[in-house]
C-alpha cells in the first residue's frame, strides 16, 4: 500500500494536460526567459561580489517588489517585518522560510556570500515570505508558493535590469543557470512521475510547472493577485493556457503505410522504428537507453502485445503507450500533445487485450 500521496493528488489536478505543457515546452512553444530577447548579453562576470545582505534587501528586494505590488500599502509593511537567520550546520541545509502559522512575521533562513545567486536567492525566499504575510498565513498549494517565489524572481531581475544592468547580466546568468535544473531533471521527474501514478510526491516536483506558469503570468501583467489567493492559488496558474499550446505542435515524422496492422516482420519494425522516432521527439529518457536494452524492451512488448502505437488521421505516428502484465501503465509517450486521447486509446487496447 502506498504511504505518501502522488504528486496530482496533492494539487488535485489531472496528469495529461500538463504532459501536454511539457510536450510544448520541450517543443520551444512556451518561453521560460521572459529577458531572452532584451538585447542585453549574458556576462561572464561570475565572480561579482555584493555588499551585505541587508543593503541589498534595502537596494534591490524591497523597491523591487513595492514597484511590482504597486498601490498595495500593506507591502511596504509586510516587507519590513520579515526575519532573517543564518542556516543550521548540515550538509542538506538549503535556504527556506519559516511561517510558524500563528501571526508572527515569517523567518527567511539562508547563508550570505555576496553572490548574485545569493540576491536571487533572497529574492525567492521573501517572494515565499511576502505570500505567507499577504494570505494571512493561511495553506496555499505547494506549486502556487513556488509560483509567487519564481514570480519575486522575476520582479527583482526586471527592476534590476534598469537601475543596475550589470547586476542584471549576472542575475540574469543565474536564472538561465538555475532553468537547466528546474526545467531538465526536476521536469524529467515530474514527468515520470505524472505517467506512473504510483509514484510517491517529491518537493522539486513543484517547481517545473510552477517555473513555466511565473513566467506566463509574468509576461502577462497577471503577477501579484495569486500573492493573496491562499487555498486559491492554483486558480491563477494559466494552465489551460498553456496546455492550449500543445495543439500547434508540428508533426514533421513520416506517415505510416495503409497496410499497417498485419504481424509481419515489417510491420513490427515500423512500429519498433516510430517508437524510436516519437522518444527522441519527445526528448524521452527511454531513447538515451543503450540500444540493445531499447531493442530488447520494446520487443517484449511487442511479443506480450503490451503496447500500442497511435496514429493521426494523416497517418503519423502520434505517441505510444506501454503497459505491465497487470494492465498497469508504464509508459506514455506524446510529444505532439493529446496525451489524455492517447491515454484512452490504451486504455481501450487494454481491456480489449485482457478480455481476448
Amino acid at each position: 500500500m502506498r504511504a505518501e500521496p502522488t504528486w496530482t493528488e496533492i494539487h488535485s489536478l489531472d496528469a495529461f494536460p500538463l504532459l501536454d505543457i511539457f510536450a510544448a515546452y520541450q517543443a520551444g512553444l512556451i518561453v521560460d526567459d521572459p529577458f531572452e530577447d532584451t538585447g542585453q548579453p549574458l556576462s561572464n562576470d561570475t565572480g561579482q561580489r555584493l555588499p551585505t545582505r541587508h543593503e541589498c534587501y534595502t537596494r534591490y528586494i524591497c523597491p523591487s517588489l513595492m514597484a511590482a505590488f504597486g498601490q498595495m500599502g500593506s507591502v511596504v509593511d509586510d516587507l519590513q517585518q520579515i526575519r532573517f537567520k543564518p542556516l543550521e550546520d548540515g550538509p542538506d541545509a538549503k535556504a527556506h522560510t519559516i511561517d510558524a502559522g500563528d501571526g508572527t512575521a515569517p523567518t527567511i533562513a539562508m547563508n550570505w556570500q555576496g553572490r548574485p545567486a545569493d540576491l536571487l536567492c533572497l529574492a525567492h525566499e521573501t517572494g515565499h515570505a511576502l505570500q505567507s504575510l499577504l494570505s494571512d498565513h493561511g495553506p496555499m498549494p505547494p506549486t502556487a508558493r513556488e509560483t509567487c517565489a519564481f514570480l519575486a524572481e522575476l520582479m527583482v531581475l526586471d527592476h534590476v535590469r534598469i537601475i543596475d544592468p550589470t547586476l542584471f547580466a549576472n542575475l540574469h546568468d543565474v536564472w538561465v543557470e538555475e532553468n537547466l535544473i528546474y526545467l531538465g531533471s526536476d521536469l524529467d521527474s515530474l514527468s515520470a512521475a505524472l505517467q506512473n501514478q504510483t509514484t510517491s510526491s517529491q518537493y522539486r516536483h513543484n517547481y517545473p510547472l510552477a517555473r513555466l506558469a511565473a513566467v506566463a503570468m509574468f509576461q502577462s501583467a497577471e503577477a501579484t493577485a495569486i500573492f493573496t489567493s491562499g487555498v486559491d492559488g492554483l486558480g491563477h496558474l494559466p494552465l489551460a493556457a498553456l496546455a492550449d499550446k500543445a495543439g500547434k505542435i508540428d508533426n514533421t515524422l513520416p506517415a505510416m503505410p495503409t497496410s499497417l496492422g498485419g504481424q509481419s516482420v515489417h510491420d513490427a519494425y515500423r512500429v519498433l522504428g516510430a517508437t524510436v522516432l516519437l522518444d527522441v521527439q519527445a526528448w524521452s529518457g527511454t531513447a538515451a537507453q543503450p540500444i540493445d536494452q531499447y531493442y530488447a524492451d520494446m520487443l517484449a512488448h511487442t511479443r506480450d502485445r503490451t503496447a500500442s502505437l497511435s496514429i493521426g488521421p494523416d497517418r503519423k505516428p502520434i505517441g505510444y503507450t506501454a503497459w505491465d502484465r497487470s494492465g498497469q501503465l508504464t509508459r506514455l509517450v506524446a510529444p505532439f500533445g493529446n496525451h489524455a486521447r492517447i491515454a484512452a486509446s490504451a486504455k481501450r487496447h487494454t481491456t480489449a487485450e485482457r478480455a481476448a
